[in-house]
């Protein structure tokens, strides 16, 4: 028998009362492959029968909500996160950024192990010294599971002040400034990837990358990066890289997607591709106004950099949305093939964009300079 939610919703309830004696039980969030998609519903039926709550797609998705923010949302609201760990789990690009948002929320992660995997370094990453259970068998396994869940306390959110109502885009330093540091803005624009280009693009762990691959990238070269904040949270970003002729022109071809490998040094200044991997904005925020706020923080530090002896040659980016590509193509870029996640390439040469008529109306410093005229 198929039980409709609120069905299913009065009878954990009255579990609730059974099993807790009254007193309202944790809720818990089960991320696990759909090839343990079987017993990942045995072990939810069994915790529900506690009086334990669980939310666990496809199940619990609203029906015509998008998917990818359902589970975000849905990961938030939770007490805790239960991850059924296997070694389907354990390879599983959804379930990585399942865990990566846990871990970007501040929610308790329960791994439970059901057979004897051992953690990929990208899992081992996200958690740590995390304290696991193993399953000897069903109802052993399934006993302590539910002890673990009862006896994790649930995290504080308390909301504080804002200090950054936005939108506004912001560097790293000024980010520091909201608790944000290296490894949450790196979980955090992952999450924002995920967001933005689940449906209609191919997204993976080869293709993003993880947080341990592009931490060090952030740490080390802040000003690659800029963040379009409001109410103090990450709405959209943009990162590029300098890199060799080499590297970009087989980025153009759709040979290669960008990495942190692929940055050269440029300290001691020279003349540099530039590759921006991606610019993306949360769905409800991505608008014009918001678009050209991250492209006039690109050109500020395009300038900034000119100043510093760093010249850009050409400018490629990858394009995952219509607003986006409207942008680019109205600054004179030109589309030259498809990347490996399925998305746009565009491509320019600096000499089409320093004659662009808004380019030369907001920086017609930047313009002068490009054309070599002195300062």
């Amino acid at each position: 028998m198929i039980l409709t939610k609120d069905i299913r919703d009065v009878i954990i309830l009255l579990n609730q009362y059974l099993y807790g004696q009254g007193k309202i039980m944790k809720t818990t969030f089960i991320s696990y492959s759909t090839h343990n998609k079987e017993i990942a519903f045995r072990i939810v039926e069994e915790l529900e029968k506690r009086g334990l709550k669980c939310y666990i797609a496809p199940r619990d998705i609203t029906p015509g909500k998008d998917y990818a923010c359902e589970i975000v949302d849905a990961i938030k609201t939770q007490d805790m996160v239960t991850l059924i760990f296997t070694k389907e789990s354990n390879i599983s690009g959804y379930v990585l950024r399942e865990i990566n948002s846990a871990v970007l929320h501040n929610k308790t992660i329960i791994p439970y192990k059901i057979d004897d995997s051992v953690p990929s370094d990208a899992m081992e990453f996200y958690l740590g010294v995390t304290h696991w259970i193993t399953a000897p068998d069903f109802k052993g396994g399934l006993d302590a599971l539910i002890a673990a869940i009862n006896n994790t306390s649930v995290q504080n959110t308390e909301e504080s002040a804002v200090h950054y109502p936005g939108p506004t885009v912001l560097d790293y330093a000024e980010v520091k400034n909201i608790g944000y540091d290296a490894k949450k803005i790196v979980m955090e624009t992952i999450e924002i990837d995920y967001l933005t280009l689940n449906n209609d693009f191919t997204i993976n762990e080869s293709i993003e990358g993880n947080v341990d691959s592009w931490l060090d990238h952030v740490s080390n070269y802040p000003e690659l990066y800029s963040l379009l904040v409001k109410d103090d949270n990450i709405i959209g970003y943009w990162q590029f890289v300098l890199m060799n002729e080499e590297n970009y022109n087989s980025i153009l071809r759709g040979e290669k997607i960008v990495d942190a490998d692929m940055l050269e040094f440029y300290d001691f200044g020279g003349e540099f591709y530039c590759y921006i991997a991606i610019m993306p904005i949360l769905k409800e925020y991505e608008n014009n106004k918001n678009m050209m706020l991250l492209w006039d923080k690109l050109f500020s530090r395009i300038e900034d950099m000119y100043d510093r002896g760093i010249a850009i040659k050409r400018i490629g980016i990858s394009v995952y949305s219509h607003i986006l590509e409207k942008v680019v193509q109205s600054l004179g870029f030109t589309c030259v093939a498809k990347n490996m996640a399925d998305g746009k390439i565009y491509d320019a040469d600096i000499s089409q964009i320093k004659n662009h008529p808004y380019l030369q109306k907001k920086y017609p410093s930047l313009c002068s300079k490009l054309n070599g005229e002195k300062k």
